[in-house]
């Protein structure tokens, strides 16, 4: 995983596009209907300023993240 520009996710708006993006994951049930997007959101720019400024490596970024979309499967 390769971290980039702040507000860049290769020319898609972060903010259009995730909540078409978790639609879509709840209606095919992907991720638990109780997983909101303002959760999800707090849990992505966490997750970003903290391998930022920890200097994550890619095995730890990959672990973490791992981890959270573990927390967001439907059971």
């Amino acid at each position: 995983m390769r971290v980039g520009r702040p507000g860049a996710a290769n020319g898609v708006s972060t903010t259009t596009s995730s909540p078409a993006l978790l639609r879509r994951a709840h209606a095919d049930g992907t991720v638990a209907a109780t997983v909101e997007l303002p959760e999800v959101m707090a849990l992505l720019v966490s997750l970003c300023r903290g391998a930022l400024q920890g200097r994550w490596d890619d095995n730890l970024r990959t672990r973490t993240l791992a981890i959270v979309y573990a927390g967001m499967r439907r059971g």
